[in-house]
């Protein structure tokens, strides 16, 4: 008796079956479900407040999501040098706030200018926000990085 399909066959569709249970393996351990990269959402990952590795992810997907010049490291280097990477820094006159040191009293404004409109969370106009300071200052950063004096 012939068999229905060639062994062949079996065996490449063996493999491909084996190909995709390993990719979504892989995507299980990352623990990062596709709608917190789809709108760049990492808090409370590990706790119920932003650590600094939920804004390193924050980052990085902003940039991803709205490329600037210079890319993920030139953000990181302007954050570093406006806050030392404190998202609850203040200016000593308490004028610019954040780890990009966004003018305070611009900041509802801004927030609401750079919003992504396809998102289905808006960023929150509470300063002490991450994710809201991060894609901010990313797609602000589209423009250039004029505003910013350690750019």
């Amino acid at each position: 008796m012939q068999p229905i399909f060639p062994r062949w066959m079996l065996w490449t569709l063996c493999g491909f079956m084996l190909v995709f249970v390993f990719l979504v393996r892989i995507d299980r351990a990352t623990g990062h479900e596709w709608w917190r990269m789809e709108e760049c959402r990492f808090q409370s990952l590990q706790r119920g407040t932003w650590t600094p590795h939920e804004e390193q992810l924050t980052a990085s997907c902003a940039v991803r999501h709205f490329p600037v010049s210079g890319g993920l490291p030139k953000l990181e280097s302007v954050i570093s040098c406006e806050s030392g990477w404190n998202r609850l820094a203040e200016s000593p006159t308490g004028s610019y706030v954040g780890l990009a040191q966004h003018s305070a009293s611009a900041y509802v404004y801004r927030i609401h200018a750079y919003q992504p409109a396809a998102w289905d969370v808006p960023l929150s106009t509470n300063w002490r926000n991450a994710r809201g300071q991060l894609v901010m200052t990313a797609r602000m950063a589209q423009g250039g990085w004029g505003p910013w004096s350690c750019a």
